[in-house]
């Protein structure tokens, strides 16, 4: 049964690993306590192999990093193509980074793993915004291990560790790292060690047979293939100075990196270090010339016993192990940096670090965050600042395109090796405008320097500057749509004028060719039009899908599909992009724009012809068949409820029938398909994926479009597709409460609440998906009434709450019964004299509401009952801020 709105105040998204807390910070955090009931497997997985313990991802810029309850963590980089330098692969015998230490009163090592450790002796970990602290008790003895991620660019993670040694003395301790060259190139099927369950269809029983009998005795399957290519490689130690040591990863006969070359498997890496900083530091190396034979007390002795390592499974196999030997009994802190990047850089980079805090990190993480804030709900407050770090730390550098990218992640990054699509790079990069416009920026450029000079834009990245559709997606048609929704957003929002007169080269960079943004966006619109283009019904072409990846799968045909399907989703959204990009358009060549607005009205003829009597059709499947005349399709029509496309009549029909088939059933977010469809070759079951799931990405823009004319449903629809909301539903699923995927398995599916797995085996890494956190972002800023215009912004909240404030570093808004006041921070000094703002809001009736404007009174223009306009002068310092106050009513 779904959830009611009379229970919203009433939640804590708990769920039943832990529990939420403000940390000594003031900012959110989850204590995962040892305490939880946690089944031996509380979520289902491809193969027994995966043995990952619960995660929180933490990252900035440069890197990302899980890091584990289990007490170990993975550090990706992505500079020269994605890279686990730390992995966790105990088949192997490589057991992650940031692995603590200890001596017992034996004077034996052990582990300082939960897995490992007596009972009672792991006391719990708080995950927290850029860093994870876990907490430990060794014979009276407290140990605090934190590792934190530094705000900004620096490739590197920290490891403290806080010792108030016991009864028994001080301790020894060590931090370990494992490392190997583990490149994550692209792999389709992602067999993992010997993957045996992809699903029920024959297809999928095939593959199983495939991996289990032929792949796996092999050893060609995902994780085999990873470790062969790491075996490849020659892992030379350096120690330049005391405490630090580099190993650099080399292979006979490679290349000299070249920047400007694409390679789907980059032979070139850059370097790890670790350095050690604490009472009586020593690091020691295994198999090197800077090491040595380990003594009995050694914790290489023990590491090398516990790993069981066998000669020879790499050439040098390297683990690097600090040890610290405390002076007295008095409490004492060692510090661990390690990272990944080019050599001339570590230098500046542990230099920065050595005296660096986490409370300076935090304090800079905290200027960057989102924060929604409505009466008796205080974790949506939470919820919203945990999401907002949450999206910019999914961030990893591309060298290709010299750029940081706020990555998809979960198993389409971290398991296929592929980065896309770039919808959903746009997706992230609305709220980001608000929240780093400069990480904004980044975003959009690093889309701009993989389109080719036809305007064609890959589905996604792989390798070193690699980029595809693999077959089935080469031509998703929605993607222009998405990239001019972004910029348009960007430019509105900033007043970042100068962008459109950058030059960026095109894909690929060795052919030299450049343009201007400018130049891009009449680029993309005219591929839109002309290439694209519309099929027989006036829909826009499909191609080989839209924003639904699985579409084509609905027609009975895929290659007349990819010829001449066509596709509501992309007429209903580009009903609300290309007016935006008109508006854009006018401030150079107006007559280009008014080529944009006639096809746009084409469009929105063509959409409406599509009614069926209770909803829109889907598409057109290239043979002559509607798609969706039987079942209703959800993503359509969040887009044209945004675009108010449709009639009053139509809208309240579309809005009953979605409410009563998606949305109320279901207890957090309403699904995609009713009923489910048996698909070709039986790829999706019920419930899963596209085939009725659960999509952050599509209810995020239905928030948004009931809002147009339901605040109430708006209301309960923000706040259902939350993390809260998943964790109140299922608190037995331990991601949906701090992390999550794109997508749920709908509550009549089987395991329902978790996430799905076939060719893509999301439920193996079900978390750290930029999906998750982005759309409830979007749709808390949209439903706030934020939309930025080519003149200034238009404010109309669209909540039905009385009282409530929004603060982003970019804009701001509060509302109560008599005021509305909003500030807004350019991010840099504007060249316009004046901005425009238009507010719709019950409190603009012009007998009772004055404004004003850096305390003087501005005049209005009263455009209706409830809307008013007016311009606000840019030359003052620092932020505009103006107050609507109206006279207080009995």
């Amino acid at each position: 049964m779904a959830v009611g709105q009379s229970d919203f105040a009433e939640w804590s998204g708990d769920g039943k690993f832990g529990r939420w807390v403000p940390d000594r910070h003031g900012l959110p955090s989850y204590d995962f306590s040892p305490q939880a009931d946690i089944p031996p497997r509380w979520y289902a997985t491809t193969e027994p192999e995966i043995e990952l313990s619960p995660w929180h991802q933490i990252g900035n810029q440069r890197i990302n990093v899980s890091v584990h309850e289990d007490g170990y963590a993975q550090l990706y980089a992505s500079d020269r193509g994605l890279t686990c330098v730390t992995p966790y692969q105990p088949r192997v015998n490589l057991h992650g980074g940031g692995v603590a230490l200890w001596m017992d009163p034996r004077g034996e090592w052990q582990w300082l793993r939960r897995s490992s450790l007596p009972p009672n002796a792991f006391q719990g970990i708080r995950f927290g915004v850029g860093y994870a602290s876990a907490r430990y008790e060794l014979g009276g003895a407290r140990l605090e291990v934190t590792h934190w991620v530094p705000d900004g660019i620096a490739p590197a993670v920290v490891t403290d560790i806080a010792v108030t040694p016991g009864r028994q003395g001080p301790l020894r301790l060590g931090i370990a790292h494992w490392f190997a060259y583990w490149f994550m190139g692209f792999d389709p099927l992602c067999t993992g060690w010997g993957r045996s369950r992809f699903g029920r269809a024959p297809i999928y029983r095939l593959l199983g047979i495939l991996s289990r009998y032929i792949l796996r005795p092999l050893r060609m399957t995902t994780n085999w293939r990873r470790y062969h290519n790491a075996c490849g490689f020659r892992y030379g130690v350096e120690v330049p100075e005391p405490g630090l040591t580099l190993v650099a990863p080399s292979r006979r006969g490679s290349k000299l990196f070249d920047p400007a070359l694409t390679a789907k498997r980059q032979d070139s890496p850059q370097v790890f270090f670790s350095m050690g900083i604490g009472p009586g530091s020593s690091t020691l190396v295994t198999e090197s010339e800077a090491g040595s034979n380990p003594t009995a007390d050694s914790p290489l002795a023990f590491l090398k016993a516990a790993s069981k390592m066998p000669r020879g499974i790499f050439h040098r196999p390297v683990i690097i192990a600090h040890c610290f030997e405390p002076e007295s009994g008095k409490p004492y802190s060692i510090r661990v940096i390690w990272g990944y990047c080019d050599q001339d850089e570590i230098a500046e980079v542990t230099r920065g670090l050595a005296g660096e805090t986490l409370g300076r990190s935090l304090e800079a993480r905290g200027r960057k965050l989102f924060r929604l804030s409505i009466p008796h709900l205080p974790w949506l407050q939470r919820e919203c600042a945990w999401h907002s770090d949450a999206l910019q730390s999914s961030a990893t550098y591309d060298g290709y395109s010299e750029s940081s990218i706020v990555r998809q992640g979960s198993a389409y990054y971290y398991l296929h090796g592929i980065d896309g699509a770039p919808r959903d790079h746009a997706i992230f990069t609305i709220p980001l405008i608000y929240l780093h416009p400069g990480l904004a920026k980044s975003q959009l450029t690093a889309t701009l320097r993989y389109m080719a000079p036809d305007g064609f834009m890959p589905y996604a990245l792989h390798g070193y500057g690699r980029a595809s559709g693999f077959g089935l997606y080469e031509s998703s048609t929605d993607l222009p749509l998405a990239f001019l929704w972004a910029l348009t957003e960007y430019l509105f929002a900033t007043r970042d004028w100068g962008f459109l007169d950058e030059v960026h080269p095109y894909y690929p960079r060795a052919s030299g060719r450049s343009r201007t943004v400018r130049e891009q966006v009449w680029g993309l619109l005219r591929r839109f039009m002309e290439q694209i283009g519309v099929g027989a019904h006036g829909l826009v072409r499909s191609g080989t899908g839209d924003w639904n990846d699985f579409i084509q799968f609905h027609a009975r045909g895929l290659r007349a599909y990819a010829r001449r399907g066509e596709s509501s989703y992309n007429t209903a959204m580009a009903l609300y992009v290309l007016p935006r990009t008109a508006a854009l358009l006018d401030l150079w060549d107006s007559s280009k724009a008014a080529v944009i607005r006639k096809f746009t009205q084409a469009l929105h003829a063509a959409l409406m012809d599509q009614w069926t009597g209770r909803w829109l059709l889907r598409g057109w499947d290239g043979k002559g068949h509607p798609i969706g005349q039987d079942r209703l399709f959800l993503e359509h029509h969040a887009w044209a409820l945004v675009a108010e496309a449709l009639p009053a009549d139509r809208r309240e029909t579309v809005i009953e029938e979605i409410v009563n088939r998606l949305d109320r059933p279901s207890p957090c977010g309403a699904m995609l398909l009713d009923p489910p469809a048996r698909l070709k070759y039986n790829l999706l079951p019920p419930g899963w994926d596209t085939n009725g799931g659960i999509w952050p990405a599509v209810n995020a823009l239905l928030s948004w479009g009931y809002g147009r004319s339901r605040p109430d449903l708006a209301r309960s629809s923000l706040l259902k597709n939350t993390l809260c909301a998943h964790a109140q539903a299922y608190p037995g699923i331990w991601y949906g409460i701090w992390t999550a995927p794109d997508s749920y398995n709908a509550p009549y599916a089987e395991n329902p609440g978790e996430t799905y797995y076939y060719f893509t085996p999301t439920a193996d890494y079900p978390a750290s998906n930029a999906n998750a956190h982005a759309n409830p972002l979007l749709a808390a800023l949209k439903l706030c009434g934020i939309e930025p215009t080519v003149h200034g912004f238009e404010i109309a909240p669209l909540l039905s709450d009385e009282t409530f404030s929004i603060e982003t570093p970019l804009v701001s808004l509060s509302r109560n019964k008599n005021s509305l006041r909003c500030s807004y921070h350019p991010a840099q000094p504007l060249t316009e004299p004046m901005l425009t703002f238009e507010l719709k809001d019950p409190l603009c009736d012009s007998a009772s509401a004055t404004l004003r404007c850096q305390g003087e009174v501005l005049p209005v223009e009263q455009v209706s009952s409830s809307t008013i306009r007016f311009t606000v002068p840019t030359q003052c310092s620092g932020a505009l801020r103006w107050e609507l106050q109206a006279r207080e009513t009995d």
